[in-house]
């Protein structure tokens, strides 16, 4: 009880500023593998604008290589390091309220789920504010399977019909993740999901809507 007391702690005053953590980072990305790193570094090379959900080395690597991109993070106290202390600009924070490391809210579901919506659904604020669409997306946040059904819904809303690249990480490990198959095939790289839009010709809206409405409760 007294080590929960103390972490609770911690994360509040994280995020409210008192406390500022020193991360370590870099811009060597491991996805545990050579075959997740090389697919992603391809990805991230010859893309023309790049969209992350969950900055970190990805994020310093984009940066390093002058990427156009924007990377969504959801933990206050590590998009202010980013942005303060490592000078990096192109990030967007998104208010889940209080969150652990790795950006894990505290709040339950029920709580926070406007807030939820809003972060899995961000690309389409993002591209009424910009009116850019990502041609190759990391998803790496948290509610990873809702984000990924809210950004295949907005490409069909949009009939985007250039091919985009999304990857989901720990696809491999995550079981929940894999009801994003009952929709849209999944190809496996690594331990990454990969799916390209151009599997979206005989995708059912009825059971994309179904899963977005049954998606995040139970997912981190």
């Amino acid at each position: 009880m007294i080590k929960k007391i103390i972490n609770l702690s911690i994360y509040l005053l994280r995020y409210f500023s008192v406390i500022h953590t020193k991360y370590k980072i870099s811009t060597e990305i491991d996805f545990g593998s050579a075959l997740s790193n090389d697919f992603f570094k391809k990805q991230l090379e010859k893309c023309k604008f790049y969209l992350e959900y969950g900055a970190g080395n990805s994020t310093l690597l984009a940066n390093k290589l002058e990427k156009n991109y924007i990377s969504i993070e959801a933990d206050k106290s590590f998009f202010n390091y980013l942005r303060n202390d490592r000078g990096i600009s192109k990030l967007k924070y998104i208010n889940l309220g209080p969150t652990k490391y790795f950006s894990y809210p505290i709040f339950p579901y029920i709580l926070i789920k406007k807030k939820i919506n809003f972060y899995c659904n961000y690309i389409n604020t993002f591209f009424i504010e910009t009116k850019k669409i990502p041609d190759f997306i990391l998803i790496d946040g948290r509610f990873r399977s809702k984000t990924c059904l809210c950004i295949i819904s907005f490409l069909l809303k949009e009939r985007v019909k250039d091919e985009i690249v999304i990857i989901i990480d720990d696809y491999e490990q995550r079981e929940n993740y894999k009801m994003i198959e009952k929709i849209v095939d999944v190809n496996k790289i690594g331990r990454f999901g990969v799916i390209k839009s151009d599997n979206f010709a005989n995708l059912s809206k009825e059971k994309l809507e179904d899963l977005i409405s049954k998606s995040a409760k139970d997912e981190l």
